[in-house]
């Protein structure tokens, strides 16, 4: 096994750890901020009556365009649009449907103010996860795709779990986990480069012992045979002393 490769996995569990840390203490506050929320119900009309209240309107209003802006550039991507069309269709879209995205969903799923302070606030970690493994993974498609994905999923653990301040910011651990592994990523590779340029020196030098091996083999090889040549030849009679002075001492 190449233990270079365990080395984003051991960042990936450092950073998770820490990531837990950051739901807990990130929980907490939510927890204080949504009982402290108030809302008042209508016509399956939500409206905030507190500052605090307005505070998770306006998180699940700019999470809500940012999703939907990811969704239309990832849908002009895929339809080849220049960047310019793209950036500039998304930025209505996000405009026009993230705030009726936003208002759908309380209107539809949350039945109580902890419900809408959960879906808000889900939603806003999840965007937030999905921008920092997208930006990790250094490419514009994952990290729309990751986004999209992650807002999704924090609506749905927010909805859900709204009164768990740490199920709800559980998203961040991956967002943490992600760094820690994109960290190690380069240390990785970086090591796999060691461990190859060490095995090059090594083939190197064990292709220069073969080399001076079979030199050596052929050299021996070419000094019997001269000498059995010299033997020969003094065997018919011819004066080999000479020779034998010089090439057998």
């Amino acid at each position: 096994m190449n233990k270079a490769k365990i080395y984003p996995w051991i960042f990936a569990v450092v950073f998770g750890v820490v990531g837990i840390i950051a739901c807990m203490k990130v929980g907490q506050i939510y927890d204080g901020l949504s009982i402290e929320a108030s809302w008042r119900f209508g016509d399956k009309s939500v409206m905030a009556t507190n500052d605090v209240a307005t505070i998770f309107d306006i998180l699940g209003l700019l999470s809500s365009y940012i999703m939907f802006f990811s969704i239309t550039m990832l849908f002009m991507k895929a339809f080849d649009f220049d960047i310019a069309s793209s950036i500039l269709g998304s930025f209505i879209v996000g405009l026009i449907f993230g705030p009726m995205f936003f208002a759908i969903i309380i209107h539809l799923f949350c039945k109580n103010s902890i419900n809408v302070a959960g879906a808000s606030f889900g939603l806003f970690i999840g965007v937030i996860t999905g921008l920092i493994i997208g930006i990790g993974a250094r490419s514009i498609l994952k990290l729309l795709n990751s986004i999209i994905i992650c807002s999704i999923l924090g609506i749905i653990i927010g909805q859900i779990f709204c009164s768990n301040g740490l199920i709800v910011c559980s998203p961040l651990l991956l967002a943490f986990a992600s760094v820690g592994y994109a960290i190690g990523n380069p240390i990785t590779e970086k090591a796999e480069q060691r461990a190859e340029i060490k095995r090059r020196e090594e083939l190197e030098r064990e292709r220069i012992r073969r080399e001076e091996e079979r030199r050596r083999l052929e050299y021996e090889q070419k000094i019997r045979e001269y000498k059995s040549k010299v033997e020969q030849w003094e065997r018919e009679g011819y004066d080999v002393s000479r020779l034998k002075k010089r090439w057998f001492k």
